[in-house]
């Protein structure tokens, strides 16, 4: 049983030149889509491509051992962090009691799973970097 797609029903408009209809059309033809299709595909293609270049954090050798250095052994807070953490401690406190039904990890599994997960896109990067140089 095929499932339903989206609706389409925002509508995206652009000029261009004539050789660029000819190039496009010729590669939706060769595709064996519209060209309404290729453009939608090709640009929704570009668009993540984007946003992922945009989500990748780059770091040099020395910036990252001074991230993850930081990361698995946070400085001790100053006043302002302490004060800080006593705000959000009393304004999430009537969300927690509200909520208290979808924390299901405590904060420090919760802490560790993010670090984990930050500390293994951060060295996802740099073996992706260090082959493609």
């Amino acid at each position: 049983m095929a499932t339903a797609s989206p609706a389409r029903d925002q509508r995206l408009d652009a000029r261009v030149t004539r050789e660029e209809k000819r190039t496009i059309e010729e590669a939706a033809s060769l595709r064996g889509i519209s060209a309404s299709d290729f453009l939608r595909t090709a640009a929704k293609e570009a668009a993540l491509s984007t946003i992922r270049e945009h989500e990748t954090l780059t770091l040099t050798q020395n910036s990252r051992r001074v991230f993850v250095e930081a990361l698995l052994n946070p400085p001790a807070p100053n006043q302002k962090a302490i004060a800080a953490a006593k705000r959000f401690k009393r304004r999430s406190a009537s969300w927690q009691i509200r909520n208290w039904h979808i924390r299901k990890e405590t904060s420090s599994d919760l802490s560790r799973s993010i670090r984990k997960y930050t500390i293994g896109r951060l060295f996802a990067v740099s073996t992706k970097r260090s082959m493609s140089i």
